[in-house]
């Protein structure tokens, strides 16, 4: 018996942006694992198997704060948490320096 999925998901399937974000929740929980730590889920427990959606709602939010001072603007970035910059330093440079 041959099932057929409707277009939106096999369109979905080969989304390159949603293709990243599968590929993201691996790298985190590997990560964690290789370095032995944990970020609070939902509840506020220690966990090595978070979900990208509950990474994604730890960072909403943030916001970035430009400030000109003289001939100079400076940056800032605010409602950051220590759990954010854990998960970042976990995730690599490339992931850390968006927020630097």
């Amino acid at each position: 018996m041959l099932v057929t999925l409707p277009d939106f998901w096999t369109g979905r399937a080969y989304n390159p942006k949603i293709a990243r974000f599968f590929a993201t929740e691996p790298k985190l929980r590997l990560k964690l694992e290789e370095e032995n730590e944990t970020v609070p889920d939902q509840k506020g427990k220690p966990t090595k198997r978070p979900t990208m959606r509950w990474i994604f709602f730890k960072f909403q939010g943030i916001t970035e704060l430009s400030t000109k001072n003289e001939e100079e603007i400076e940056s800032e970035i605010l409602n950051m948490e220590e759990v954010n910059w854990k998960i970042l330093s976990l995730m690599g440079n490339e992931y850390e320096n968006i927020y630097l």
